[in-house]
């Protein structure tokens, strides 16, 4: 499980690095395509004034796209700021600046700073008509979003990280319950059969390598107590037999000693009387 954990976490910070670059550089091609949308408009159909209905040209421009645009702004030849509409600006201050077309020329510039606290992307675009430079257009991208995107994603990613390692414990649980359970089970019964004398018993191999071999270790030794028992009752059983021998040499050592004194016993009077009798 820490190591799960560790490589989750690697996983987690890669996933959501690789989301937030792929977020921002298409924050950045959506600000560039409509920065040049915008200029290309004002260069074909609004050659001779910049004052124009801009929102009513970003809302036909932008469509779906307006809700990830913060604002827009039209700069004169100058480098004035001519108009702006701010789409959802209420409580962002966006300072307002005057542009230097060496730095926009030719290519446009992009930038990437912070008004209210809140993270923006702007792109700042010319408008070129006949090969003169009748002002510019600004594209303001919130890059809010991306941290809600990002977050969103974050708490998926817990949540299916959380899930797996539940499912895994569960798999984990089961493995252990039906595999290392059941092997600690078969070898409490098959001690306590050997521990009421039933040496011979055996435990069959299950075909997992690891229980195997700690079943074959146990069975070994069983073989080994069986062998010692054996070794143990035979020479209990040749003790046996000498005692016995032992008891009988005794005991005729014993019938010898009564005899030998009977015959004494009845040999002295019958010599008095052999005498007495040779005597008379």
């Amino acid at each position: 499980l820490p190591i799960l954990t560790l490589f989750t976490g690697i996983l987690a910070y890669h996933s959501v690095r690789d989301e937030r670059e792929h977020l921002f550089r298409e924050a950045k091609e959506r600000s560039w395509m409509l920065a040049k949308t915008l200029s290309i408009t004002f260069k074909f159909y609004h050659q001779n004034s910049l004052d124009v209905n801009l929102q009513k040209i970003m809302a036909s421009i932008t469509g779906e796209t307006s809700a990830k645009i913060l604002a827009f702004n039209v700069y004169d030849k100058n480098g004035n700021l001519v108009d702006s509409v701010c789409l959802k600006c209420a409580n962002i201050q966006i300072p307002h600046k005057v542009i230097s077309y060496d730095e926009i020329l030719p290519d446009g510039k992009e930038e990437r700073f912070f008004a209210s606290n809140r993270d923006l992307f702007s792109v700042v675009y010319p408008i070129i008509s006949e090969k003169e430079v009748g002002g510019a257009v600004e594209v303001i991208t919130s890059l809010e979003y991306i941290d809600v995107i990002l977050a969103t994603a974050r708490r998926r990613f817990i949540f299916f990280s959380i899930t797996a390692a539940l499912l895994l414990g569960m798999v984990v649980y089961l493995i252990i319950r039906l595999n290392v359970s059941n092997l600690i089970k078969n070898l409490k019964e098959a001690s306590e059969k050997l521990g009421m004398g039933e040496s011979s018993f055996r435990i069959g191999e299950s075909g997992v390598a690891e229980r195997d071999e700690l079943i074959r270790v146990f069975n070994r030794m069983a073989e080994n107590l069986e062998k010692r028992t054996q070794e143990r009752e035979t020479f209990y059983e040749e003790k046996l037999r000498l005692e016995r021998n032992l008891r009988h040499s005794e005991k005729l050592a014993s019938i010898g000693q009564l005899v030998s004194g009977l015959a004494h016993e009845l040999g002295t009077p019958l010599n008095i009387i052999s005498g007495r009798a040779q005597y008379l």
